[in-house]
């Protein structure tokens, strides 16, 4: 496995656990960390001694998002008609997609728009009661192509999860665990522990027939990413270059400074 600068990844006999470690950012993403996210889950590819994943944040947040004060320091940057993003975004789904072991996010705090999507393409979400869970790219100026279009409206009625990702609501752990979208909302002091025995429990589990059992299920996600995540993306690249976009991230900025 890879060292990596915004990744903290420790095994614990079958379990690999990754913290994303920019708690002073509510760990949120930038360049740098999406790079790493990819490299990540393409390494689990090829790592046969890894039976369950973990994911989890450190600090408060599980992860925040995109970073916005990162994006405002890259408007004059972007590679002309963002073929990084296409590149990177897409990749991310498919790492993600591709992992065989069963991937549970351990929501310790907020998921927050990409935060979000992480943990609603993992397999099995644990959220400690005070978290929150949504995507709010739209009211930041963006179509959410980076996979929460792909994974909402399996999860949820179509008209919800249109609801939740035309607002940018963030709902509740209880009203996550009341629609489906967490498997379970435990007391934040027991969230890693609770965590810790369902991964045990997978990782004793027949390999074989657990991690093909997730391929067939993952055919959803992949077949729905495959028709729909190139479009999200060219939809999110459109975005990124519009007044409404410039004018969230400034205002956002703006706040984050005033409140310094």
């Amino acid at each position: 496995m890879h060292e990596f600068k915004n990744l903290v990844v420790e095994r614990d006999g079958a379990v690999l656990r990754c913290t994303f470690n920019r708690p002073d950012r509510r760990n949120a993403v930038d360049d740098v960390m999406h790079q790493e996210l990819v490299a990540f889950f393409q390494a689990l590819s090829l790592d046969e001694e890894v039976r369950v994943v973990v994911l989890t944040g450190a600090g408060a947040a599980f992860c925040a998002g995109g970073d916005i004060g990162h994006m405002d320091d890259q408007f004059e940057k972007h590679d002309e008609g963002h073929r990084g993003l296409f590149r990177d975004g897409a990749n991310l789904v498919d790492a993600i997609l591709r992992v065989r072991p069963p991937i549970i996010a351990q929501v310790n705090g907020d998921a927050i728009g990409l935060g979000a999507s992480l943990a609603v393409l993992s397999d099995i979400i644990y959220m400690g009661a005070s978290a929150r869970l949504g995507d709010p790219h739209v009211k930041a100026g963006l179509v959410p192509g980076d996979g929460g279009l792909i994974a909402w409206p399996l999860l949820l009625p179509l008209n919800l999860a249109k609801e939740l990702l035309f607002t940018g609501r963030l709902i509740s752990a209880e009203e996550a665990g009341r629609l489906g979208v967490a498997n379970r909302v435990v007391a934040d002091d027991d969230l890693a522990s609770e965590v810790e025995e369902l991964a045990n429990k997978l990782a004793a589990l027949p390999q074989h027939a657990l991690q093909f059992t997730k391929r067939v299920l993952n055919k959803i996600l992949s077949e729905r990413a495959t028709y729909a995540i190139d479009l999200g993306l060219a939809f999110e690249a459109v975005t990124l270059g519009t007044e409404d976009h410039q004018a969230a991230v400034s205002a956002f900025v703006a706040r984050s400074r005033d409140a310094s």
